[in-house]
């Protein structure tokens, strides 16, 4: 004979695992991706960072991450700003 509060525990396991794999796919495809920004400081345009030429990132004083990139807009090269996003 089994047991009721073993019965119950891996119904409540099978319920659980179930719940899982339904909002496994909901977080993954509703949530977008956060875009980060910089700033040209030469012609001062906001531009997405995966739309300029990538060369380092640092912190400033304060712990702000600081990007280093080649600006496609303008062609300035070696340029910093911060990252906004």
């Amino acid at each position: 004979m089994t047991n009721y509060d073993d019965t119950n525990a891996r119904a409540l396991e099978r319920g659980h695992q179930q719940h899982l794999d339904d909002i496994s796919g909901v977080y993954e495809s509703e949530i977008p991706e956060r875009s980060l920004t910089v700033i040209c400081p030469t012609c001062r345009r906001r531009q997405d960072s995966e739309s300029v030429t990538f060369r380092g990132i640092e912190e400033d004083m304060q712990g702000r991450d600081v990007l280093t990139f080649d600006c496609p807009v303008c062609g300035a090269k070696m340029v910093e700003s911060l990252v906004f996003g």
